[in-house]
């Protein structure tokens, strides 16, 4: 997945389901910027077992709250971040981020 690939606008596939959902995504949504902080911290400290960690609970956590670029994301991460891919990581912070932003826009 490179950064032409990242959206600019992201709905929740589980919200436009079920629009009771809205609350949860929204929590979900609202703690993406504090993962990317996670990322970056463990990024600093270079621990990359962390890191994969981080990366795979956003692979789940992207499918179940309706977010399969979120998770495609995190699939992406994952691998890189187990073979330690040191280029990769900022295109990846970068792309998470607008992926936030997007899924944010989403919710409007």
């Amino acid at each position: 997945m490179t950064d032409a690939s990242v959206p600019t606008l992201l709905v929740s596939e589980l919200v436009r389901e079920d629009p009771e959902m809205r609350d949860i995504v929204e929590d979900f949504v609202g703690d993406l910027q504090t993962r990317i902080h996670e990322l970056r911290d463990a990024f600093a400290a270079t621990d990359w077992d962390r890191m994969a960690t981080l990366a795979h609970q956003l692979k789940g956590a992207g499918g179940s709250y309706g977010y399969p670029a979120i998770s495609q994301r995190g699939a992406a991460m994952e691998a890189d971040f187990k073979n330690r891919r040191h280029d990769t990581v900022e295109l990846h912070l970068k792309a998470l981020a607008d992926l936030a932003s997007a899924a944010g826009a989403g919710l409007k």
